[in-house]
């Protein structure tokens, strides 16, 4: 009788099939990663609405106006509520943002240590500063605006596409 020889090795198929399963892991990865950063950015434009609404109820509450601070402070993003209307970056606020996540107001990016500042008139509740809108958004398809109607305090927020 003849031996059989071994075979070291793997076989073409074999091949074929790791590599199948390697692609699906990545792209399960990749979907993954992009419903996390969308949850992250749907998020933050949530957070910014919803401290909008926190303001027009902390100055109906107050016999002063108060104002919203929503700032970038080394890559994250803060919200702070000051009874002045100018304001200086400490880091004390809530964090509604993280690095990776970007933001715009009035077309304008965000830098960091620059500061919006959002004020409610207490006759009517219309915006008495600040801007007209704030796209929240980061490097893939995940887009968010938040509008502010100047004369009626009203605020939303809207997907882009």
């Amino acid at each position: 009788m003849e031996k059989v020889k071994e075979r070291d090795g793997f076989s073409l198929m074999e091949m074929i099939i790791v590599i199948a399963i390697v692609g699906i892991l990545t792209g399960g990865i990749a979907i993954s990663y992009n419903l996390v950063r969308s949850a992250d950015v749907k998020g933050m434009a949530y957070d910014i609405d919803s401290s909008l609404t926190n303001l027009k109820s902390k100055n109906m509450g107050s016999n002063k106006q108060l104002f919203m601070h929503l700032y970038k402070q080394s890559g994250n993003y803060f919200i702070d509520y000051t009874k002045e209307e100018s304001y200086t970056p400490s880091g004390e606020g809530e964090s509604v943002g993280e690095s990776g996540i970007s933001l715009k107001y009035d077309g304008k990016e965000l830098t960091d240590g620059e500061v919006i500042t959002i004020g409610i008139q207490k006759k009517d509740g219309a915006f008495s500063v600040g801007p007209e809108e704030i796209e929240v958004y980061d490097n893939n398809v995940n887009d968010y605006m938040v509008y502010l109607v100047k004369d009626t305090g009203k605020h939303y927020v809207e997907e882009l596409q």
